[in-house]
């Protein structure tokens, strides 16, 4: 007589079920996960927990949706993601999880606001911003977020970043109050 099993089958292995839980917690061991257990699922706990373990995910399993799960993880896991998959959007999501992840996109896809999510996020990024967009605007935006970026500023801009910088100084510096005296 058949035992009367009231819960349903395991849909996963055991040995499926041991490597899900280890990428869950740690996605990077998705690289010692055998690759016939390289699942989509598995695949996708990985990058969920870890963006950048998209770089151990086999090239057939990387779709759109992993991708973007990825990049909304860990930016620079656009590295990763295969050409034909890189879009705007999914450019301006892992820009605005890391700024520096603009190295990564395609010229073609860096627009105005591509660049301008990137120096928001980290002014650094200014780095990877093609010359043609380095305007004063961004600039300013890049300075604001880390003023270190002012290294990536082209020179013709830098003293009127610079004088910007001052002005903005002396508001402050207006709107403090006087210092006590001192008795």
């Amino acid at each position: 007589m058949p035992a009367n099993n009231s819960r349903p089958e395991s849909l996963i292995d055991p040995e499926a079920a041991r490597h899900l839980a280890a990428v869950t917690q740690a996605g990077w061991v998705l690289q010692f996960t055998p690759d016939p257990l390289r699942t989509p699922e598995i695949c996708l706990a990985a990058v969920q927990q870890n963006g950048l373990a998209l770089r151990s995910v086999p090239k057939d399993l990387r779709t759109a949706e992993l991708c973007l799960a990825a990049v909304t993880q860990a930016g620079l896991a656009l590295e990763y993601v295969p050409e034909p998959l890189l879009t705007a959007d999914l450019c301006l999501a892992a820009v605005q999880q890391d700024g520096i992840a603009l190295f990564w996109a395609p010229e073609s896809l860096c627009t105005p606001e591509l660049c301008l999510a990137a120096v928001t996020q980290d002014g650094h990024a200014i780095r990877y911003v093609p010359e043609s967009l380095r305007t004063p605007e961004l600039c300013l935006a890049a300075v604001t977020q880390d003023p270190m970026a002012m290294l990536y500023v082209p020179a013709h801009l830098q003293a009127g970043l610079r004088s910007l910088a001052t002005a903005g100084e002396s508001d402050q510096a207006q709107e403090l109050p006087a210092p006590a005296p001192v008795p």
